[in-house]
């Protein structure tokens, strides 16, 4: 370059603009309307700014209301939390709201973090792009984004960089922006930085170009947690107090920090759970924002039946065929479109993939399809979590719990209703709901050693597979009556009278028969219905109404119980009658007896003691052992006892058989049968006539 004539300050100045240090005059701004207008709007920021991310598809109400709250706190102050499903653009909400507070100096210093350092460094990165490459920024911020092009992507050139001949202290690195210095521009001097939650917080500061130091104003934390901590009670209790104990106090003591966490709740009781429960945590405001509000009416029998039958039909050998599946259950979707989507109510109606002419992509047509995808093929565990911010409760499982896979090893290979000759006694349970009889027939020796002979449900859903909810074959449908309890009263007889006037072959050819029939009085309309057709059946020194009774911990067990007359009382049931039921029925102590299943199902194959399953078919028989399986017990300790309780796992709503074993249990003990030890407990109990001991199982 030729210097010739230039004074030395000229040639100075030259030099430094050709070595890329001086960028000349800022350029005047393209839109000063547009710029304005979003001034105190984020959300039109970030509709007006981003047009391929926030501003490609009109968000929600929930997403709206959630960009409020954030433009509220950086104008205002305060905590909020809030939980977003996966796929909400919380992300790009995130780091546009980091860009509006600086570029606009609603706030000075804003640290963005994230669960790792290198999560929060690509939220800055991602920041970093749009300073750099997006043109309507140029446009209208040009006191920010004309210094960061002029850099041309070299972090280096920062420290030599002058406009106008005044230095622009610009820093720019992969965890840190300072923008550029400009006399008169909102945005001057403000600071981005990118930390891990776990990382350093304490006395987080900048020196700023008049020598004054700027202390974090406002701090955004995009998704606080990983999977692994999420699970941890440990961690999260660390997260939570890096929150509260740090960050929430970078401030200093003479000011307080604005705070807004975006994220989505991963587990039961983890850092986001915690957050938005203003009963834990009072000083933070909060939403959970679920992707669908309402399921579609037809959500059981259409979407979850046979939408979803069609989408996962396919073989898993054939390349290609899962595609031809979804496709196929895309032109189910078309083809019943309005009766589908009847009565479901989603978030974010542009929350799907769309048809963008991809032959590897298979779209779909409307957000509820899309939930209904998820629901389907990741399963509802994932479901709830991901996309509702409801996970389902932790399950703590002790390790020597039955299984489903421990229970379809106890198959003991006999033909079904085949009983051994070792056998004396037969008892039978059914559990009445709404649609359906479920029924169990259980064989006995008289260790209490069981064969699981036969069950099934009236009426008979005919699949191997199948859930209360989904069915259509009801008891009123098959009985042709309007009234409920006269269908159940059918179905009773119809149940009993098969299960009852049989003769139940052993293998040395002698006969056996039902002894003990129990059937569930609990449910609520059916009742006086139990105690009708019990009354009345032409079985009715068999049958026997029962009613379940939860003795938690606190709880006093039947075995403390005062004797009455005429009443039996055993190991956790009470054979008693009322005068105006007109007959005899069986109290039990469920948590108990179902604690002593639990032991026959863990007891190994030719023990004394040990469940078995009729059959050699595992898959025959794996909706029974998800049915065994429906529960999970707590061990809970009060008035020098400790107890099983047992809860429904939110994963498994069917536990009917479960119930009909539990019953066939009891049923074999009032006919006689016992462990050793229950017989001893027994002796005691002839000899004090009036009181049992408690036995714990």
């Amino acid at each position: 370059m030729d210097y010739t004539g230039l004074s030395k300050q000229a040639k100075y100045d030259r030099k430094q603009k050709s070595f890329g240090a001086e960028i000349g005059s800022l350029p005047a701004v393209v839109n000063s309307d547009r710029k304005e207008a979003c001034r105190f709007d984020l959300l039109l920021y970030l509709e007006t700014y981003f047009p391929n991310s926030t501003g490609l598809r009109p968000f929600g109400e929930d997403q709206k209301r959630a960009v409020k709250r954030i433009e509220t706190c950086i104008l205002t102050g305060g905590r909020f939390s809030q939980a977003f499903p996966r796929g909400f653009a919380k992300t790009s909400i995130t780091e546009g709201a980091a860009m509006w507070a600086t570029s606009y100096g609603h706030r000075k210093f804003v640290p963005i973090f994230g669960a790792t350092d290198t999560l929060a460094c690509s939220n800055l990165e991602s920041i970093k792009r749009e300073f750099q490459e997006n043109e309507l920024l140029a446009e209208d911020f040009p006191e920010i984004c004309f210094p960061i092009a002029a850099l041309e992507g070299r972090p280096q050139r920062c420290g030599s960089q002058t406009m106008d001949g005044n230095s622009t202290y610009i820093t720019w690195t992969a965890d840190k922006i300072v923008f550029p210095t400009v006399p008169g521009a909102a945005s001057s001097g403000s600071i981005i930085t990118a930390h891990g939650l776990t990382s350093a917080s304490r006395g987080m500061k900048h020196k700023r170009v008049d020598g004054t130091q700027q202390r974090p104003d406002f701090v955004l934390i995009d998704d606080p947690q990983t999977n692994e901590s999420a699970a941890s009670p440990t961690q999260v209790q660390k997260r939570l107090e890096i929150i509260k104990k740090s960050i929430l106090r970078m401030a200093g003591q003479r000011s307080t920090i604005a705070c807004v966490v975006n994220g989505t709740v991963i587990a039961e009781d983890d850092l986001m759970e915690i957050l938005l429960d203003p009963k834990r945590e009072p000083s933070w405001q909060s939403e959970r924002i679920k992707m669908v509000k309402k399921w579609a009416e037809s959500h059981e029998t259409l979407w979850k039946e046979q939408y979803a039958a069609i989408r996962t039909t396919f073989d898993p050998a054939t390349v290609d065929d899962q595609k031809r599946a979804h496709r196929d259950a895309n032109q189910f979707y078309l083809d019943h479109r309005e009766e589908m989507d009847k009565g479901a109510e989603v978030c974010w109606e542009w929350c799907f993939i769309e048809d963008c002419g991809d032959a590897h992509q298979v779209p779909e047509y409307s957000a509820l399809q899309h939930a209904y995808n998820i629901l389907i093929d990741d399963g509802e565990d994932v479901f709830q979590s991901e996309c509702q911010n409801e996970p389902l409760p932790k399950i703590q499982l002790d390790t020597d719990d039955v299984t489903v896979d421990r229970i379809l090893g106890k198959m003991n290979n006999l033909e079904q209703e085949k009983i051994p000759a070792t056998c004396s006694h037969l008892t039978g349970f059914i559990d009445v709901q709404q649609k359906l009889l479920y029924w169990m027939v259980v064989a006995w020796e008289e260790n209490f050693t069981g064969y699981i002979v036969n069950y099934g449900a009236y009426p008979d859903p005919k699949k191997d597979w199948f859930d209360l909810k989904g069915v259509k074959k009801s008891l009123q449908s098959v009985a042709g009556v309007g009234s409920l309890e006269a269908a159940i009263y059918a179905g009773l007889e119809t149940t009993v009278n098969n299960l009852c006037a049989r003769e139940w072959k052993r293998d040395d050819g002698s006969i056996l028969r039902i002894g003990r029939l129990m059937i569930d009085a609990n449910w609520g309309e059916s009742t006086d219905t139990v105690y009708q057709f019990a009354r009345q059946s032409s079985f009715a020194s068999v049958v026997m109404p029962s009613h379940g009774k939860y003795v938690g911990a606190t709880g006093t067990p039947l075995t403390q119980y005062q004797k009455k007359p005429g009443e039996r009382v055993g190991l956790n049931w009470i054979e008693t009658s009322k005068a105006k039921r007109g007959i005899r029925y069986a109290l039990i102590d469920t948590n108990s007896w179902k604690s002593f299943l639990q032991e026959r199902l863990k007891s190994p194959m030719g023990s004394k003691g040990c469940l078995s399953v009729n059959g050699k078919d595992k898959n025959r028989h794996r909706l029974l052992a998800h049915h065994l399986t429906a529960e999970y017990r707590v061990r809970v300790e009060a008035k020098n006892r400790v107890v099983d309780e047992w809860k429904l796992r939110p994963d498994r709503p069917d536990n009917h058989w479960l119930d009909c074993a539990v019953g066939c249990c009891v049923g074999a003990s009032m006919l006689g049968c016992g462990l050793m030890k229950d017989k001893i407990v027994l002796k005691k109990k002839e000899a004090r006539k009036d009181r049992v001991s408690y036995m714990d199982f």
